[in-house]
């Protein structure tokens, strides 16, 4: 399996957006520690726990950032974790269509019981 991208050749440079997903990242990857807590996270850059949460999920879906498995609340760079990016095993074919269908999916307003559609 590949190695999912470095967070420095994906990151929207010179936005403010990605000014702040360049501190979560810096803190995550030069940390002492391999797993930070987002409330360490916001200490360190300033940023609301909100946001943070958000660049972290962002990341997530991309296999970037790593939920420790141990503990929910912690979160690492996938540089720092090689065997378990080795443990992950590639979806399925079934899997990867659903994944497709799922992040193409537009949310439209619901239509009611008595619409013409």
């Amino acid at each position: 399996m590949k190695n999912p991208a470095n967070w420095y050749d994906v990151y929207p440079r010179n936005t403010k957006e990605g000014d702040e997903e360049a501190k979560v990242f810096t803190s995550l990857a030069r940390s002492k520690w391999k797993w930070r807590s987002v409330g360490a996270i916001a200490k360190e850059t300033g940023l609301e726990k909100e946001r943070i949460e958000n660049i972290l999920y962002k990341y997530y879906k991309k296999g970037m950032v790593l939920q420790n498995p141990k503990s929910e609340e912690q979160w690492g760079y996938w540089i720092n974790f090689p065997e378990l990016i080795s443990k992950q095993q590639k979806p399925s074919i079934k899997q990867e269509d659903i994944n497709k269908r799922m992040n193409m999916m537009v949310i439209t307003p619901s239509c009611s019981k008595n619409s013409i559609f």
